[in-house]
């Protein structure tokens, strides 16, 4: 149970987003069904191209999520700390000269 917590809360502002994302392409579904049904209503119509333009943001947010949690937080050179590379260089030093790890 603790690595699928784990996993999740790791992912946590994808999943959401994916959510999101997909509530939007049932919305816009049911709104095409609603205009379909409805074809002479304006309102309608302007609630379909909404859904759509939403969708749409949506969509491009979780994919900026989704490359940015790929390509820099799981282990990439980009990802690293520089405070870590900065001490393993002063541990280093420190056991050349002899005063180990303190």
């Amino acid at each position: 149970m603790g690595l699928l917590r784990e996993w999740i809360s790791k992912r946590s502002l994808a999943i959401v987003l994916l959510a999101l994302w997909w509530l939007t392409w049932a919305g816009y579904f049911i709104s095409l069904a609603i205009f379909n049904a409805h074809a002479d209503s304006l309102f309608w119509e302007w609630m379909t191209g909404t859904l759509e333009n939403i969708q749409s943001e949506n969509y491009q947010t979780l994919m900026m999520v989704l490359a940015t949690a790929y390509f820099i937080y799981e282990g990439s050179a980009e990802s690293r700390d520089q405070s870590d590379r900065i001490e393993a260089k002063i541990n280093l030093l420190l056991a050349k000269l002899g005063r180990g790890d303190s």
